[in-house]
């Protein structure tokens, strides 16, 4: 019988390392790389935008970033951050639908060294908070 592997292994093989209790986060953390981000709640993320000078960024393709977006977002789709400099002494919260394209996106910026945080589970289904 094939033995599973944990959640976090399994979470680590589809998106790279993703928090503080992760192995291979852990590893590079000790040895001082930054490659790591935080997953936030929505609620958060509106709090954090109240409270603080934050970036937010919209990854999704453009046609969903003008159906609606969180008031303040910038769109940047994922496939063109690659392309896009950011100030690494800058804070931004991503987000998308469902949190899934974000978390790269999270991953990708985390790893040229940006503070960077990612919504969780996206904004598909918050409407009170979408700016149509």
């Amino acid at each position: 019988m094939r033995k599973r592997g944990s959640r976090s292994e399994i979470l680590t093989l589809f998106f790279g390392p993703y928090s503080d209790t992760d192995e291979y986060a852990i590893n590079k953390k000790e040895r001082g790389d930054s490659m790591r981000f935080d997953n936030i709640t929505l609620e958060r993320a509106l709090w954090m935008m109240e409270h603080y000078p934050v970036i937010l960024i919209d990854v999704r393709e453009p046609e969903k970033y003008q159906k609606s977006h969180l008031k303040g977002a910038v769109n940047i789709p994922y496939d063109k951050l690659s392309n896009t400099s950011f100030q690494k002494e800058a804070t931004y919260i991503v987000y998308c639908d469902n949190g899934m394209q974000s978390m790269r996106a999270a991953r990708d910026m985390a790893i040229e060294g940006c503070h960077v945080y990612n919504v969780i589970g996206g904004i598909k289904g918050n409407d009170k908070y979408v700016d149509m």
